[in-house]
């Protein structure tokens, strides 16, 4: 009989679908790909389209503002295709026109309606479809369209409700949604103050949207391979129109996709259908914005597409059109007044006595690539800088060209900060600030991910990682803030001069009350300069753009999901203390010991966390004692800590194994005790 390995997370760690005999880790947290609509009125109730994987099991919807009730109104039971077959389109096409005649819906019909959102209102006999639900099925399902590229990460789709209230704050708010296999990484949805509404297909170059819209407007729609979509609104002459499209903003990052986000454009088209004003990004910003003064009364035609053409299901957009709203641009201090302009700015230092030179600018969406020159007296440049350099990426920007100086003058006096611009540009809007200070080392603490789920009693791996500034390179203790619930941090020290650390949260070992969602704060101590420095840890989700970049994307909290555990926690301690030298030379040996002479089942292990290049090669169990054997193949730079889960398997037959075969399920038991390690 065949059998299939399949890995399911109960409680930490992965989750594996083999596609070979080698199976391949992924995370086993529900992930949100995208919402359709993005968004809603302030003061309606919206239902929303939510794809991705592991989202269809039991799933609550968790919204951070109180006020917002959210419902589950179907999921999926089963993960469907992306496009339903010719036969699925039939009866659903059938059954749409018989609801739009308000002719009953046969039983034998409904059963041949698959288990999709949108078509709840179809399948039930007790629900009458409204002309909007009918409105969403025939864009969803019935338009024709070029073939959608098929992902596992967007294939499963719940449809949920929102219900916001007419005092909600406009703006981003934070989603999440819950299932057995824990909480999600947190996606967002926007509240607008204007009417919504959402594309109907096919919204083409030969056949525009109709009747023309009022402004203002808020439209929700979708991008697939080669789409085009055409609104038509009428103006007046002497309006001055904002038309904004939120493309980036939705889901700044997409991992498999160049240049790493759906790059946006607005083209705009006068009433004789010639093009008016055309507008790919703002500034630096991805997402568009056009704006423009209407010369004749009219019906318009905006149109918004990919850049590449490309599309799939979570190329979702928001095109917002409305008279334009006031000017919200940042007012900066200084301004390069043309591309030949160098501003100056002096100084007095003194001999020896270091002084930190940086720019603001782009970071708050100046266009200016700002480039820092320290000049003397008699015009000799004594140091210079162009880019500020970092370990990492942070937040949404791709593009770091601020500029950072440390200078130490060779002399008491007077100095020159000279700025212009690398690329010979400037004008009104090349604005910038410039911070001439001593230096003030500290640093910036960040954790991911943002949550975890584990069962009570197990440990899981976080990662800190610090951005060090104006020469600060000493040791940060990490601790947990507040109340810490239980739980307790291993190995919880990031090394003077690294950027990062994985260390290992331990749980409490029973869960805590009825509690099984705790947001936890974490900080950092460490002494700057002779001045104790407690920095606060923000919470981060790293987000991969374009198969190679990395971001750390912040949160508004870090949350653990505390899961029943299914089987009795192994727990272990080391009969070691002192930091593990790894040594190329010769395989090293690790022992632990745990109370528990024998589990249930034969323990595996496997290292999670290492630097390149190490491996552990063996590793036994017998009565109570653990014996790790690693080796490394060449000599460890840095401090930090090995990581290493254990894992049970079990195998079950399931009717998800095409040729009703055993599935051998290996379930996680936590992580082992973090094991530093030193060169």
């Amino acid at each position: 009989m065949n059998i299939k390995r399949v890995i399911l997370s109960i409680g930490t760690a992965i989750l594996l679908f083999p596609q070979t005999s080698h199976a391949q880790t992924s995370s086993p947290k529900p992930k949100i790909g995208y919402l359709l609509p993005a968004g809603g009125q302030h003061g309606t109730t919206v239902k929303i389209m939510l794809g991705g994987a592991r989202i269809t099991n039991s799933p609550e919807i968790l919204v951070q503002d109180k006020g917002i009730r959210a419902k589950v109104e179907h999921a999926c039971t089963t993960p469907r295709t992306e496009r339903p077959r010719a036969n699925e389109r039939a009866a659903m096409r059938q059954a749409v026109d018989l609801a739009k005649r308000g002719a009953a819906i046969t039983g034998e019909l409904r059963d041949r309606l698959n288990d999709r959102p949108l078509l709840w209102p179809l399948r039930n006999p007790k629900l009458k479809p409204t002309q909007d639900e009918m409105q969403r099925i025939t864009y969803e399902y019935l338009t024709d369209r070029q073939r959608v590229q098929a992902s596992r990460d967007l294939a499963q789709t719940v449809l949920i409700s929102l219900a916001i209230p007419a005092n909600t704050k406009p703006g981003r708010h934070e989603l999440r949604l819950r299932t057995p296999f824990g909480i999600s990484d947190p996606f967002y949805f926007f509240v607008g103050q204007c009417p919504e509404t959402l594309e109907t297909e096919p919204g083409t170059e030969q056949q525009p949207m109709a009747p023309p819209l009022r402004l203002p407007i808020c439209i929700n729609g979708q991008i697939f391979p080669g789409d085009i979509d055409r609104y038509r609104f009428q103006a007046k002459a002497g309006q001055t129109l904002s038309l904004t499209a939120a493309a980036r903003e939705l889901k700044p990052f997409i991992a498999d996709a160049v240049p790493g986000w759906f790059e946006a454009m607005i083209t705009l088209y006068d009433p004789k259908g010639k093009e008016a004003a055309f507008s790919d990004c703002t500034q630096f910003r991805p997402d568009p914005t056009l704006v423009y003064t209407v010369p004749h009364d009219g019906v318009y035609t905006v149109e918004l597409r990919d850049s590449l053409y490309r599309g799939r299901r979570d190329f979702v957009y928001r095109l917002t059109l409305q008279e334009r709203p006031q000017a919200t641009a940042r007012t900066f201090t200084h301004t390069l007044a043309s591309p030949e302009s160098v501003n100056t700015h002096s100084f007095d230092a003194k001999k020896g006595r270091a002084v930190i030179i940086r720019t603001e600018a782009r970071i708050y969406g100046s266009p200016m690539d700002t480039f820092v020159q320290v000049a003397d007296v008699n015009g000799r440049v004594l140091a210079q800088d162009d880019d500020a350099s970092a370990p990492f990426n942070v937040g949404l920007q791709t593009a770091f060209t601020d500029s950072y100086l440390k200078f130490t003058p060779p002399a008491d006096g007077t100095y020159r900060a000279l700025i212009t611009d690398t690329e010979q540009q400037g004008g009104s809007e090349y604005g910038y600030e410039l911070i001439i200070a001593p230096p003030d080392p500290g640093f910036d603490l960040y954790v991911t991910p943002s949550v975890i789920t584990i069962g009570a009693g197990y440990s899981a791996p976080i990662t800190f990682h610090v951005r060090r500034r104006d020469g600060f390179e000493g040791e940060i203790k990490l601790r947990l803030d507040g109340t810490s619930h239980g739980f307790d941090l291993d190995q919880a020290t990031i090394p003077a001069g690294q950027h990062a650390i994985t260390v290992v949260l331990n749980t409490p070992s029973t869960r805590i009350g009825r509690e099984d969602r705790i947001a936890l704060k974490f900080s950092g101590g460490a002494n700057g300069a002779g001045v104790a420095l407690s920095v606060p840890a923000i919470p981060a989700d790293d987000w991969e753009q374009a198969f190679i970049y990395h971001h750390l994307v912040p949160t508004d909290s870090f949350q653990v999901s505390l899961n029943r555990p299914r089987g009795r926690p192994v727990q272990f301690t080391l009969a070691q203390q002192a930091p593990l030298r790894l040594d190329p030379a010769r395989p090293t040996v690790v022992r632990m010991q745990s109370r528990l002479r024998q589990p249930d089942r034969a323990l595996q292990f496997r290292l999670l966390h290492a630097p390149k290049g190490v491996s552990l090669t063996k590793s036994t169990f017998s009565n109570g004692r653990l014996e790790l054997l690693f080796s490394s193949e060449k000599k460890i730079a840095e401090c930090g800590n090995l990581v290493v889960e254990m894992l049970v398997t079990r195998t079950v037959t399931r009717a998800m194994s095409r040729d009703g075969g055993r599935l051998e399920i290996q379930q996680s038991m936590g992580v082992l005790p973090a094991i530093a390690y030193t060169p």
